[in-house]
């Protein structure tokens, strides 16, 4: 005898308010949190107060809830949930939702093997680092340096990791000791679901001027 799972009572609650929050809204969109701290989303969730609100849910609870939803093609935007998933629900344009999350964003250290999401720059001008062992690592790092009034100075613009690339760990050390912070942290909306019509991330994140 083949026993049937029962799914709890709160994952069930769960699922049915997210399909209220998903018809009722005029813009539904899929986030994905990994990695993302804490107090960065309460930080997220404060900016974002009467403009979006941010559910965070069980990928399994938010597939279910996409599936159950009335709204027409919906389920496309249940193709791009993944990860640490969440939903965020907004009466806005999807594109105007989608600069207020890239807004959000914060600055963040490079950690070792990380991948650069543009090209990293160190641009020439004084470093303020005293003379000294620093120059070394620097210079490991690819980077010029000369010496001004007893202070390390870069010579000229490097790219030190390319967009696409894992920042290596010589480069990590050297924009720290820079206070150079080339990562984000934030929301990342990988697609947004309006009127029937599914936006994916590189639709959304259009040039604002063109």
């Amino acid at each position: 005898m083949i026993m049937e799972r029962k799914v709890p009572e709160s994952k069930l609650k769960e699922t049915a308010e997210l399909v209220k929050m998903i018809d009722k809204s005029k813009v539904v969109g899929a986030v994905n949190l990994y990695k993302m701290p804490s107090p960065q989303l309460q930080k997220i969730k404060k900016e974002l107060y009467g403009k979006a609100t941010i559910r965070i849910a069980k990928k399994s609870s938010i597939t279910h809830a996409i599936l159950g939803s009335k709204k027409s093609n919906i389920a496309k935007l249940g193709d791009k949930v993944s990860g640490q998933a969440g939903l965020i629900f907004s009466n806005d344009n999807p594109f105007s939702l989608f600069r207020l999350i890239e807004k959000s964003k914060s600055p963040a250290p490079a950690k070792a093997g990380q991948i650069a999401p543009k090209d990293v720059v160190v641009q020439a001008g004084g470093t303020g680092i005293a003379a000294g062992p620093a120059i070394g690592q620097l210079q490991k790092a690819g980077l010029k340096t000369t010496i001004k009034e007893g202070k390390i100075s870069v010579a000229e613009d490097k790219v030190v990791a390319k967009a696409g690339q894992p920042i290596s760990a010589d480069v990590c050390s050297v924009l720290g000791m820079l206070n150079i912070k080339p990562m984000e942290i934030g929301l990342d909306m990988v697609a947004a679901h309006e009127d029937g019509m599914v936006f994916t991330k590189d639709m959304l994140a259009v040039d604002e001027k063109k």
